[in-house]
């Protein structure tokens, strides 16, 4: 829809212009420009710098539990060699190492023994977590 004509100063007349958000249009005109574009830049170093902060207080957090973590992943791995030493001095010499073909019952049994450890393996991580 076509919008009334209004006059102007000079005589001629234009179509009238709407402005949806009028209440902003007019405080934007009380302020100077250099005012608005100051307020703006610190608006935006405000909401940009609290950002950064974030960022860097939780990669602080990361960097200070890193070395735990990694101290905590090392003993779990030593801890894990250990046991497997352990379980080859235990067993013996597997039926397929010495160049015998292993039985279908051993591997059975080996591919069990591997479904446990992968299962442990993922409640140990999932504690940690």
């Amino acid at each position: 829809p076509a919008t009334p004509p209004i006059a102007t100063p000079r005589g001629a007349t234009t179509a009238r212009r709407i402005c949806h958000s009028r209440g902003t249009a007019r405080a934007l005109a009380m302020s100077s420009p250099d005012t608005l574009l100051q307020a703006a830049l610190r608006r935006l170093a405000a909401r940009l710098g609290s950002g950064a902060m974030d960022a860097a207080a939780q990669l602080s957090l990361l960097a200070q539990d890193a070395p735990q973590r990694l101290q905590e992943e090392l003993q779990l791995f030593w801890d894990e060699v250990q046991q497997e030493a352990e379980r080859l001095d235990n067993s013996g010499v597997p039926s397929g190492a010495a160049g015998e073909p292993a039985a279908p019952q051993d591997l059975q049994q080996q591919l069990d023994q591997l479904r446990q450890q992968v299962a442990s393996f993922t409640r140990r991580l999932e504690e940690q977590a």
